[in-house]
């Protein structure tokens, strides 16, 4: 915690001296939880997930012509949430990216649900056919393709997102661990520090850009 709050103040101290812009105690306060307790989710070991291949880093799906990356950011402290898209073709370029800023969530897996359904309600708003949709979240992919009714609280929005499966059939939602899905992740976690809703059509935002050169490198 120590180190997160030395980095925040540092970051702050750079942004009032080079863009005049400053935070207050209690924002840089947060923003070093919210750090905290992302270093601690991304450290957790993903048992059920343990038994599949890891990839490394993102590959295109093989059978579709576009990827739908999504991640849903979420912290106890606050009742809100952060949703990150990005839409991908087979070499990897960025076709659009979102990030997007949501009220009234109340745990992780709220999350990561609404980061699938806004990725299903994209699909069918742009008229996608050849598009697989990607979550980090397991425990969700699962749920939504059992297709058993779910008891808990999350039930009704499970059987929203099947029924939109249902109406864009054939497209699917399938796992990718999260080395696999870091520039949804990223945009995910901005919208949640952020509380800001920002689109990219056909541009590589500046947030990401470190990212994309890591797992695309620049032919020589």
């Amino acid at each position: 915690m120590l180190l997160m709050l030395i980095s925040g103040l540092w970051k702050n101290r750079n942004s009032q001296l080079w863009e005049n812009k400053a935070s207050s105690a209690s924002d840089i306060f947060q923003r070093c939880i919210t750090w905290l307790e992302e270093f601690h989710q991304a450290s957790k070991p993903v048992a059920a997930a343990a038994q599949l291949p890891v990839s490394k880093k993102w590959s295109p799906e093989s059978t579709v012509e576009l990827t739908l990356n999504v991640d849903g950011a979420f912290l106890p402290q606050l009742p809100k949430g952060g949703l990150g898209k990005v839409l991908r073709n087979t070499s990897g370029e960025v076709q659009a990216a979102f990030q997007t800023a949501v009220q009234f969530v109340s745990s992780p897996m709220h999350a990561e649900l609404l980061a699938i359904q806004s990725g299903l309600q994209l699909v069918r708003v742009l008229q996608f056919e050849s598009v697989c949709i990607v979550s980090d979240c397991l425990l969700a992919v699962q749920d939504i393709n059992n297709g058993s009714p779910i008891l808990t609280e999350y039930g009704p929005l499970i059987e929203d997102i099947g029924f939109i499966l249902q109406q864009l059939h054939p497209i699917k939602i399938t796992y990718a661990p999260r080395a696999c899905n870091k520039l949804a992740h990223r945009l995910a976690s901005l919208a949640y520090e952020s509380e800001q809703s920002v689109s990219w059509l056909h541009t590589i935002p500046d947030c990401i850009q470190d990212i994309v050169q890591q797992e695309i490198p620049p032919l020589i």
